[in-house]
Formats: C-alpha cells, sequence, structure tokens
C-alpha cells in the first residue's frame, strides 16, 4: 500500500502522537511435525493504525519495531543516520509535536556496527515512502534468528517507522524490477528448517488500541476459530476497464455474496449465507467480485457501485467536508454484515466498519482509489472478526470466523492446511453473470455495469438451510452492537479517512 505525498506526511506526525505500545514476541515450541516448530510473533495495535512487530537487527542485536504489511513482500527498517521528510506537514502540527528524527522513533539500525551485515553495492532501492541502500543481516524475530536476510535499509523515509513485509516474494521490488526472487522473511524461516511450509496464520484480535493478537508461521491454532475453516483458492484478476493483471501473489480472493442483515451472534450457519427468516439487504445483488485481504490497511473499499449500495442501505449521508460516509451512532446491536467467500459466510459486527470521534461517526469503508483496480478490499476492520491462514505455497488462503480467547490448540502445517477443507464453491466450472465472469482455473474478468441500481436490490429474504448447515456457539469474549469508546481520537481519525488516497 502507498500514501499519496500529503497523507504519508500527516500519518507520520500522528503516529509519533499515538502511544507506542511495544510488541512483544516469543519463540513457541508447539507442537512438532517433521521436526519443523511453529514460530508465533505478537503483534500490538496502535490505535486502529497498524499492527507492530518488535524485531532485533544485525550483531549487536539493534532494537526495531516495524509495522506488519501482508501486501508487501519486502523489509525495511530505519537507518540510523536517516533523513525524515516532514517539510510538506499540512497542518504544520510538527510545531506542536517534536518530529525531528520521528522516522526514527520506532529504533533504527546502526548497521556500520554490525560485524554481520554485508551491503549489495549492486542494488539501490527507491520507492514512493524513502530510498536507501540493500543488504543482509541477522534478523531476530520472536527468539528466532534469521540469518543472512535481505532487507532495505531506509536512508531517506517519509514514513514514520520501517515495515514488516510478509507477502508473496513476486511482490518483493526486485521481482517486481527484473523478475529475481530472494528468499523473504517466511520463505527463509522455512529454508532454515524453522517451519515446514511457508504459509501463516493471522489473529488479529479484538478491537482496542493496544491489543495484542499473533502471526503463527508455519501453524494453525484451532482454538483461536469457530466453525469450520474453509480453504478459497487465490485467483488470478483481470481489469478490462483498466487494463491490469494481478496474478496470484496478491492475496485476493472471490467474494460471492455482501448481505447487510440482522443476525444472532449466538451461532453461525455454515455454507447457507443466510438464516431463515432474517431480513438482508443484498449489496452485491449475488454477483461475484474479486477481494484483497490486506492485514496492513486499517479500512476496507469497495468499488463506486458497491460503496454506493452499501452506504445507501445503511442509511449513510455523504460528508463534503471529510470526503467521508456519516452513519447513525445509534447502532442495532444484531446488525451484522455477511460476506460470503465461494460458500463459506462469514458475519461481522457492522460495528467493525463504524468509527466515533468528535461526537459523530463515520463509515470505515472508503472507495477504491482510482487506478487501484477494480476489486474490492477488506481490511484489518474486516479481519479483526476472521481468522485467516495463507498458503503461500499451494497460493489459497482458509478462514474461519475468529474465536477471542487466550486458549492455544496449535497445529503444525507441514503438507495443506490441517482440519481445512474445501468451501463449496471452490471448483466451480464456470460462474457467469452480465456483470463479470469467474471460472475454475482462477481467471477473474470485470466489467463495470452502468446500469447498477442499489434501490431495486432491497429484500426480505427466507431462506431454507442447506443440509450441509451446521451450527456452532460462538464466542462470548467480545460484545458487539456498540461503537468502542476507545476509538481513534480526531488526529489518528484524520489519518483514517485521509486513507482515502491510499494506492492499493
Amino acid at each position: 500500500m502507498k500514501l499519496s505525498a500529503s497523507v504519508r506526511a500527516f500519518a507520520q506526525i500522528a503516529a509519533i502522537h499515538l502511544t507506542l505500545a511495544a510488541a512483544t514476541a516469543s519463540r513457541l515450541n508447539g507442537r512438532l511435525e517433521g521436526g519443523a516448530a511453529v514460530v508465533k510473533v505478537d503483534i500490538t495495535n496502535i490505535d486502529l493504525l497498524f499492527y507492530q512487530v518488535d524485531v532485533e537487527v544485525g550483531s549487536n542485536r539493534d532494537k526495531v519495531s516495524l509495522r506488519l504489511d501482508t501486501s508487501t513482500a519486502d523489509t525495511f527498517v530505519p537507518s540510523w543516520e536517516t533523513s525524515c521528510d516532514i517539510a510538506y506537514d499540512p497542518l504544520k502540527v510538527d510545531l506542536i509535536y517534536n518530529t525531528n528524527n520521528s522516522c526514527t522513533a520506532y529504533g533504527a539500525f546502526y548497521w556500520p556496527g554490525s560485524s554481520s551485515f554485508l551491503q549489495d553495492d549492486s542494488m539501490k532501492f527507491n520507492w514512493d515512502s524513502g530510498n536507501g541502500i540493500w543488504g543482509s543481516d541477522v534478523v531476530t524475530v520472536a527468539g528466532v534468528s534469521i540469518k543472512g536476510l535481505s532487507f532495505g535499509v531506509s536512508q531517506f523515509t517519509e514514513a514514520p517507522q520501517g515495515i514488516f513485509g510478509i507477502g508473496h516474494p513476486q511482490r518483493e521490488l526486485l521481482y517486481l524490477r527484473n523478475k529475481t526472487v530472494y528468499e523473504n522473511f517466511p520463505a527463509r524461516l522455512k529454508s532454515q528448517g524453522s517451519i515446514a511450509k511457508v504459509a501463516y496464520s493471522i489473529f488479529l484480535n479484538a478491537t482496542g488500541n493496544g491489543s495484542t493478537g499473533s502471526i503463527l508461521f508455519g501453524g494453525v491454532d484451532h482454538a483461536k476459530y469457530e466453525g469450520i475453516l474453509a480453504t478459497v483458492p487465490v485467483v488470478e484478476y483481470v481489469s478490462y476497464s483498466l487494463n491490469t493483471y494481478e496474478d496470484k501473489s496478491r492475496f485476493i480472493v472471490v467474494v460471492h455474496d455482501i448481505y447487510i442483515g440482522w443476525r444472532s451472534h449466538s451461532a453461525e450457519t455454515e455454507g447457507a449465507g443466510q438464516d431463515s427468516g432474517s431480513s438482508y439487504y443484498d449489496v452485491t445483488r449475488s454477483t461475484p467480485y474479486p477481494v484483497l485481504l490486506d492485514a496492513g490497511s486499517p479500512l476496507s473499499y469497495f468499488t463506486s457501485e458497491v460503496l454506493t449500495s452499501f452506504s445507501s442501505a445503511l442509511g449513510a449521508t455523504w460528508n463534503s467536508t471529510i470526503s467521508q460516509y456519516n452513519v447513525p451512532c445509534a447502532l442495532t446491536s444484531n446488525l451484522t454484515i455477511v460476506f460470503n467467500f465461494s460458500g463459506k459466510t462469514i458475519d461481522v459486527p457492522y460495528t467493525n466498519f463504524v468509527y466515533a470521534f468528535d461526537g459523530t461517526c463515520v463509515l470505515g469503508v472508503l472507495q477504491t482509489p482510482p487506478g487501484a483496480g477494480n476489486h474490492l478490499t477488506l481490511g484489518q476492520n474486516f479481519l479483526r472478526s476472521v481468522y485467516a491462514v495463507f498458503d503461500l505455497e499451494d497460493d489459497t488462503i482458509s478462514i474461519a470466523r475468529a474465536k477471542y480467547t487466550n486458549e492455544e490448540d496449535i497445529e503444525a502445517i507441514s503438507g495443506t492446511i490441517p482440519s481445512a477443507t474445501q468451501a463449496d464453491l471452490y471448483s466451480s466450472s464456470s460462474y457467469q453473470t452480465s456483470f463479470m465472469e469467474f471460472s475454475a482455473t482462477s481467471t477473474f474478468t470485470h466489467n463495470s455495469d452502468p446500469t447498477f441500481n442499489p434501490a431495486t436490490r432491497r429484500i426480505n429474504a427466507t431462506m431454507t438451510a442447506t443440509s450441509s448447515t451446521r451450527t456452532v456457539a460462538s464466542s462470548t469474549s467480545k460484545k458487539d452492537g456498540a461503537v468502542s469508546s476507545n476509538g481513534p481520537g480526531s488526529l489518528a481519525m484524520a489519518v483514517l479517512l485521509l486513507a482515502a488516497n491510499w494506492a492499493l
């Protein structure tokens, strides 16, 4: 993900204003299979903006806190001599907050003092948020030392901290430039024998600044989800209108339906998509969409036609001052958003997508920026309700509703994802409408539909569950139906609202 210049500057200042809650990391000597261990890394939510990972870099084990990003495959750490660019701070809040060295406030790497650092003089990196040198060194995460990990050392940056990228290796800067792949952090864990497969599970945990979730490299924690762990394929994505193509290196899957409905959280119906007798608003009129699952994005993004339908159903009003939708703060406690992924349904509390600040409530779903593709993006406000297993070798994602618990039931991944089953529509021969088509080859074609009219899509559905319906108890550790009182403050919320400029 990339920010426009003004948004990056504002995000930089806001991040320094936030309270730094250091992420803890620990090595998990979990269930072993084939001699491979499971590596658990704790991640901490910082004011609903990002999740943070603690690492140690170099022979001197310099401590640096990095921002987790699943859409980026590279790791970037700030150098000790990093120059920070705050020249275009739009609100001049640097006069209030001390931002000298702001980009090293989360730690920095003194690479000249590391006896194990090897600089690669053949490459220097230059990207939207900074530039610097490239090299390799030992990096310790969760008590596990990765020798010879390649990463960038930022010498000039507009970002408030470094990045811990765990995306597909084909998202690496080197690959995007010259089709050369190196072993990034997840791949390096496997090659040195720390895990058996390049796969990891993400559990963001419940909403709240300072709440701690986890990444489980090479393993699944069966205690952290409820119901069936369903596997869906990562798809290739073609946008004819934008003349763009996305291969399977991005975590794009297919969402077949999105509903707004009134549904009890005491149970989950597997496979049916709706409950018998429930009232629903069909946001996407049973039309499949490609959707990017992005743990690095605080908000979610819908295409214009889907956002129009979604906001209309919620009674939202456009606020031109902040370029965002206002929604009623008086929320229905059992209002949910139901997502159907190839037959696997995930219901998410409506309150996950609402942010309260300064006496108003805004919708945490923005329009996909121009040029960013015709796919939807589901960010942290969706993923906090989901347990997701990303398999980078088999190009699949396994999902279930998250269960908020401190209990653990961990199993290593050595082949297919343990206890996961393919979603009902995983191997569909074809799925075609006048809007787009999806085939079993996992290629997705999207064309805009100028006749789309959300006003005609409201339904009151009474549907009968299929024979595969399974009802399971839901976690009671999280209270749904109310906007969190410890949500982001005005400054942090401004960053969320300005996030419309993210290039996904």
